[in-house]
């Protein structure tokens, strides 16, 4: 493996590099996260059970790109689902065939406002539905302690997932020049980051086309696609050109992604959809107020 830097491990005389790093020398969550603050464009790519807990510096940095760029006050990250297609598995095929009649991984991206994903899980099959992915997602457990302990922070979803204070989603069918549809349209317009962030990554590496159905066993697809997130954050870091995809590529993969379809709230969820209501209606009067 190539080293990322000279010098050997101070701890174990062995060349640091980034696979030593992290998964053979780190010993504790506060070790991983000053590696990934050596090598930024490997923050917390490779699955949820990491969970994201950088610094509070680092996540005032994120919602303030976000507010500079869109005007959106206090985002963190968007996330959104995305399907990538694999010939039928050996075993548990009913957790990987889809609403779109064929298998895949329904991988959920998170990312910042500059395209880079910092948190993908590409652990669930595609029967699993996006806002399921998110309820077992440690970072949703993290962004939930953070607003408990009052930090005014939240992430951005599409009106598949569930409405919390620490998650906004748009406002469906909002009465035209209201203030609610003034805030949709904000919304929707940095929620794109996360859509775009999935295009670029998919345009880089096409074998995560839809179209394009990867031969190989869904463990292995799992790590295909954490390797092209990897590898997405350095052509960003990079500044490397974006290919263009085809018209034909662009349909293709539009029409084979899933309807996002409303969540279902349960009788233990009222509350939380009640305080998510309350810190929508808040946001929606800022942005009225803030419009030019």
């Amino acid at each position: 493996m190539k080293k990322v830097i000279s010098p050997d491990c101070p701890d174990c005389d062995r060349p640091e590099d980034i696979h030593h790093l992290l998964v053979e020398c780190v010993r504790n969550e506060a070790e991983r996260w000053e590696i990934f603050s050596r090598f930024p464009i490997l923050r917390q790519v490779g699955g949820c059970n990491g969970a994201l807990s950088q610094p509070l510096s680092d996540e005032i940095f994120f919602y303030s790109r976000f507010y500079k760029k869109f005007g959106f006050p206090g985002v963190l990250a968007c996330v959104h689902g995305t399907h990538v297609a694999l010939v039928r598995p050996s075993e548990h095929e009913e957790r990987f065939f889809n609403r779109k009649h064929y298998h895949s991984r329904n991988v959920q991206i998170i990312c910042d406002s500059d395209l880079n994903i910092f948190n993908v899980d590409a652990t669930f099959g595609g029967a699993s539905h996006d806002a399921y992915i998110w309820r077992q997602c440690a970072l949703n457990q993290h962004v939930q302690e953070l607003h408990n302990n009052g930090e005014n922070l939240w992430l951005l979803g599409d009106s598949g997932y569930p409405l919390r204070p620490w998650l906004l989603t748009p406002i469906v069918n909002a009465h035209p020049r209201s203030p609610e549809e003034h805030y949709t349209n904000v919304h929707c317009r940095t929620r794109n980051t996360v859509e775009r962030c999935i295009g670029v990554l998919k345009a880089r590496w096409r074998c995560l086309l839809v179209h394009r159905v990867l031969h190989y066993d869904h463990h292995t697809v799992a790590k295909i696609i954490n390797a092209c997130c990897v590898m997405h954050n350095m052509a960003n870091r990079a500044r490397l050109a974006v290919p263009e995809l085809s018209q034909t590529d662009f349909e293709a993969e539009r029409n084979q992604q899933e309807p996002h379809g409303q969540p279902q709230y349960g009788p233990s969820e009222s509350q939380l959809l009640q305080n998510g209501r309350q810190q929508l209606a808040t946001i929606v009067q800022r942005l009225w107020r803030n419009r030019t």
